[in-house]
């Protein structure tokens, strides 16, 4: 592939992911994937924390719900493997979705238990 084909197969996925993240389906889940991060964030901030940590958090939280998201509605993970499909490739799209979610947790949980 020379590098003019691959900057137009770049171009057209990002004109796919933009389509996906205007779309009802992702706006509707993403905005239930926001209502823990937001109780998070106002949990810490009620006990007095440090506001740069509940903002840090609740970010990376929302930035890993929305990959998950967008490539769950697509049926395709891109990492720095490959590009995963849901429907040739099973259990390496289910592994990689695994780890997006356990991202958007960790970052839950480091939120609400962080002492700085």
């Amino acid at each position: 592939m020379t590098p003019k084909e691959r900057k137009y197969e770049l171009v057209d996925g990002h004109r796919e992911a933009l389509r996906i993240l205007g779309s009802r389906a992702f706006l509707t889940r993403f905005a239930v994937a926001a209502i823990p991060v937001v109780c998070v964030a106002v949990y810490r901030l009620a006990l007095g924390r440090s506001l740069s940590v509940a903002v840090l958090g609740s970010l990376i939280a929302l930035g890993a719900a929305a990959i998950a998201i967008q490539s769950w509605l697509r049926g395709r993970v891109d990492s720095n493997l490959g590009s995963f499909l849901s429907d040739s490739e099973p259990v390496r799209f289910s592994a990689s979705m695994l780890l997006l979610l356990v991202g958007y947790l960790a970052a839950l949980f480091a939120t609400i238990y962080a002492d700085a």
